[in-house]
């Protein structure tokens, strides 16, 4: 995912810009993302949105409210592997964040077609490349059930599929 698709909510006090995240049980969103204005972009067709990864921080309110805010120090990456049908998928994530906020991306209405679960995420950018492991079951069609994914502080990605560890990479190049 590289786009947030932003919503905007107009009251006397002002514009506010929202994300809705998540997909589960009929739709219901798993948590709402409040974004500052100053992280929001147009394209060409006039649709807002914010890029990720995001020069951001997700904080929490004191009522529990999720926010993006604008950050020098910080990066914010959603995490996470699409499922495989009727089947699901998991990550762990192996270097230190500061912020971790998960949800789910149900592949039918009450989940039957599998379940993907992601997490938006902020890292502190001397803690990058940020890295994490995801595994996948279901029906894959051919796709690899498990990986490592490497995101750099540009947003590039690489993906190392069919390994469980970073033990694994490091003995792959030592024979």
């Amino acid at each position: 995912m590289d786009r947030l698709k932003i919503y905007k909510k107009e009251t006397p006090e002002g514009i506010f810009y929202f994300a809705d995240l998540g997909s589960e049980l009929h739709g219901r969103i798993s948590f709402r993302l409040w974004v500052s204005s100053h992280l929001v972009e147009r394209d060409e067709y006039g649709d807002e949105f914010v890029s990720l990864p995001a020069r951001a921080v997700i904080i929490q309110t004191p009522k529990g409210n999720w926010v993006l805010k604008p950050s020098d120090n910080h990066l914010t990456f959603v995490v996470g592997r699409e499922c495989g049908y009727r089947g699901g998928s998991e990550y762990k994530i192996l270097t230190p964040v500061k912020t971790e906020v998960p949800f789910e991306v149900w592949s039918s209405p009450r989940g039957n077609l599998g379940v993907s679960r992601y997490a938006l995420v902020s890292v502190q950018t001397e803690n990058m490349p940020l890295k994490y492991k995801w595994e996948r079951y279901g029906r894959l069609y051919g796709s690899k059930p498990v990986g490592i994914t490497i995101v750099e502080k540009d947003g590039t990605t690489s993906t190392i599929d069919g390994v469980d560890e970073i033990d694994d990479i490091a003995s792959a190049f030592e024979e």
